[in-house]
């Protein structure tokens, strides 16, 4: 992640640079792949997460840090970050296994 082109907390966007895109800009949209990074930091050591191999592993992964940051307000912090993030930017097939060699597929 090379730098911050959305930033949002509490429904308010706090980019600096606008969202709005030129109509040659929607005409220019390019298929891509996607690689999301989910950060967070909770209070304690009991969660266990299994190692995800498939769709179902990562639902299941989900829905224990789910349950689990609703104890007792142990969520300290939580982050998302994607890329492409911009209109233009595409991350192809090969920018993935160049970029992330132990990205796991689901």
């Amino acid at each position: 992640f090379e730098r911050e082109g959305t930033n949002k907390y509490g429904g308010v966007d706090y980019s600096t640079t606008g969202n709005k895109l030129s109509d040659q800009q929607k005409l220019s949209a390019q298929a891509t792949s996607a690689v999301i990074t989910i950060l967070i930091e909770i209070d304690g050591d009991e969660t266990k997460l299994p190692q995800i191999n498939n769709i179902n592993d990562l639902q299941r992964a989900l829905t224990t840090l789910a349950t689990d940051v609703k104890v007792e307000d142990c969520l300290r912090s939580a982050e998302i970050l994607w890329t492409p993030e911009g209109p233009d930017d595409v991350l192809s097939d090969k920018d993935v296994i160049i970029d992330y060699p132990k990205l796991r597929s689901v």
